[in-house]
């Protein structure tokens, strides 16, 4: 990110959102190729919130495990370490961040419908190509408008502007963005996943989400993040304002060619979409 735009983002908005340590330990774990199952449940048992609300998570409708799971050590036995790492990641930043309607009546239950919704087609377009990190896909997906959230809540009025400019002049949200603010909720992901200390797995299809145009350096991961944020707004699956100016053509082609994306998508994410999307819709709502 230029540091022009890092410079302003520091100076304007000063309510960054801070990462849970439960995160950032697990985040420590993921990149510690030595990790054992035994760290990740420790680390996870350290808190009681996240430790309840994962095994909440396990036994909802949304695994439908015939029986129930009563231990962290069970879950990981069952759904396996990515699966309980990107889980247990989800749960403990989900539950530090805004839910609720704002003062400003922004509504952050259709903000994380369209997080989850990304964050399982990534996770399908992931399996589509037969990636072995479909969980981090996911997590990718889920914190790909992070940036969004201190914009809302401290620059209210400047977002609605841009709001009001996207529609007006038919541009994307982003680039309204750019013009009223002179950076974008994408910028200031970045700036959130630099703060956070975040691995570039997770800060480029956080910051590349609409630009995925040029050098990357984890292609894959942000192709997917930028597909499949575009085809959930195609779908009406959340969303805050820009949705009705795209088309599948959005999709940047080097992403449609990658994930062979042309007036259909990858199998398993239209499976996904056809067959699924309810469950992308509880997904927070078990964190609540």
């Amino acid at each position: 990110m230029d540091k022009s735009i890092r410079d302003q983002i520091g100076q304007r908005i000063k309510d960054i959102p801070t990462l849970p340590v439960v995160a950032a330990k697990i985040l420590e774990v993921t990149e510690n190729p030595e990790s054992s199952v035994e760290d990740l449940k420790e680390i996870i048992m350290m808190d009681q919130v996240v430790s309840a609300r994962l095994l909440k998570a396990v036994n909802s409708a949304f695994f439908g495990f015939p029986r129930k799971i009563d231990t962290i050590s069970q879950a990981i036995v069952i759904l396996g370490f990515n699966n309980v790492r990107s889980l247990a990641l989800s749960v403990s930043i989900l539950a530090a961040m805004p839910k609720t309607p704002s003062k400003t009546g922004f509504d952050y239950r259709t903000f994380w419908r369209h997080a989850a919704g990304t964050a399982f087609v990534a996770r399908a377009m992931a399996k589509s190509v037969r990636s072995r990190d479909s969980e981090l896909f996911f997590v990718a997906g889920l914190l790909h408008d992070i940036g969004f959230i201190p914009l809302e809540q401290g620059m209210p009025e400047d977002l609605k502007k841009a709001q009001q400019l996207s529609l007006e002049r038919r541009i994307p949200l982003y680039m309204a963005e750019m013009e009223i603010l002179g950076f974008t909720h994408a910028d200031v992901g970045c700036f959130i996943a630099e703060k956070w200390l975040l691995p570039g797995t997770l800060k480029e299809p956080i910051a590349r989400h609409h630009t995925p145009a040029g050098e990357l350096e984890f292609a894959q991961i942000t192709h997917a993040v930028h597909a499949a944020d575009v085809i959930c707004k195609i779908r009406e699956y959340g969303g805050y304002g820009d949705n009705a100016l795209l088309q599948i053509e959005d999709i940047h082609e080097s992403a449609r060619k990658m994930f062979k994306i042309q007036d259909n998508l990858p199998r398993e994410a239209e499976e996904f979409l056809s067959d699924d999307m309810a469950g992308a819709s509880d997904f927070f709502t078990l964190f609540e």
